[in-house]
């Protein structure tokens, strides 16, 4: 099977498949294959909401992330290892993807 003649649209299948069942790293590795630079950023945000601790936060005042104590040290650690998890999906992403794009400009497909 020659894996550079697959139909564009088949691919387009394969990462909503990927996408329902939140293998967003392999959607990334795909995008990265075929050179899928707008659907890449969907891929990224949704990996970055689940390794946040953000989202299981509302948006009260709690006193306990204030104060340190072992509260505050336990959600400090959980930032560090999402922090890490992150960089390390961005380490697969395709360098050319991350250079800036002056205002206007499109990203080349």
């Amino acid at each position: 099977m020659d894996l550079d003649n697959i139909d564009i649209k088949f691919i387009y299948i394969i990462l909503d498949t990927l996408e329902l069942f939140k293998l967003y790293k392999l959607c990334i590795f795909v995008c990265n294959r075929y050179k899928l630079t707008k659907r890449l950023g969907r891929y990224l945000v949704s990996i970055a909401h689940k390794y946040s601790t953000i989202a299981n936060e509302t948006a009260t005042i709690n006193n306990l992330h204030i104060i340190p104590g072992a509260f505050r040290n336990v959600e400090m650690e959980k930032a560090f290892i999402s922090s890490i998890a992150l960089h390390n999906v961005l380490e697969n992403v395709n360098p050319e993807f991350l250079k800036l794009k002056k205002e206007g400009e499109e990203a080349k497909n």
